[in-house]
């Protein structure tokens, strides 16, 4: 994981120290903080980070406009990064909110080691496809193998098996020896 890196985006202090030694533990070297809602989006154009990890509760400016404006496609400087979103509230309409914001996987807080690596693997070794339709854009928001019977009005993209087959070597498997460190401390 060490050629991945990674935004952290929270104003708690103690919240982005937490998650960089989590993020350590599972090899990530190259880490980026920023700890204000409203300089989130300029620290994220400047990095080009290869996952974001977001807090919904900024006080500043609401999480899921964040989310957004780094998946607009006409001005981000990557509308495929995967978000993962950090949040205390796990309630079925809050964590549809988000979806349809374009979050690409959620981690509750307190955020555990086992948590947070599950997301990233998510990320990396079952990508979802994007898809661009007229009212969203961002990970199809379709899990399983659901199959749907409609009328077919979105448009698939595949960002992400570029970036899984670039990083696959750099990401452990699940039950990888990060994994069994970071949560034995």
């Amino acid at each position: 994981m060490e050629n991945i890196s990674f935004l952290i985006v929270d104003e708690s202090a103690h919240m982005v120290s937490v998650l960089k030694v989590l993020l350590r533990a599972f090899g990530v070297r190259q880490i980026e903080e920023c700890y204000d809602g409203n300089k989130a989006y300029d620290a994220f154009q400047a990095a080009r980070p290869g996952i974001i990890v977001l807090s919904a509760n900024l006080s500043r400016v609401p999480s899921l406009e964040l989310v957004r404006r780094f998946r607009d496609a006409k001005n981000s400087s990557n509308p495929f990064v995967p978000i993962i979103l950090v949040t205390t509230d796990t309630n079925a309409a809050s964590l549809a909110r988000a979806r349809d914001a374009g979050v690409t996987e959620m981690v509750r807080k307190p955020v555990g080691a086992a948590e947070l690596q599950c997301a990233i693997d998510a990320i990396v070794h079952h990508p979802r496809p994007f898809v661009s339709a007229p009212a969203y854009f961002g990970p199809c928001r379709r899990r399983g193998d659901a199959d749907y019977h409609g009328v077919e009005r979105r448009q698939i993209q595949l960002p992400h098996a570029a970036v899984a087959a670039k990083f696959a070597p750099a990401f452990p498997p699940p039950a990888s020896r990060a994994l069994e460190s970071a949560t034995a401390k």
